[in-house]
């Protein structure tokens, strides 16, 4: 994602989480995961391939959670 530096991805939560606008999921690992996204209706929810730092989902209004489900 443009602009992330990683003071900014270190800074942020590890996992899902959404600011009052935006959801993002933060990989504070290594190598890349497999992460689900609880998109609300009638958007179907989405599995993403994330590599480590701060990837963003969509609108905090269309995203309930994400979570890590495991590799990809």
């Amino acid at each position: 994602m443009g602009g992330v530096t990683a003071t900014s991805a270190q800074a942020a939560p590890c996992g899902g989480y959404e600011t009052s606008s935006w959801a993002y999921y933060n990989h504070c690992g290594s190598g890349y995961i497999q992460i689900k996204v609880d998109r609300n209706w009638p958007t179907k929810d989405t599995y993403q391939c994330v590599g480590p730092g701060i990837t963003g989902l969509g609108t905090a209004s269309g995203v309930n959670r994400s979570w890590y489900v495991g590799g990809c």
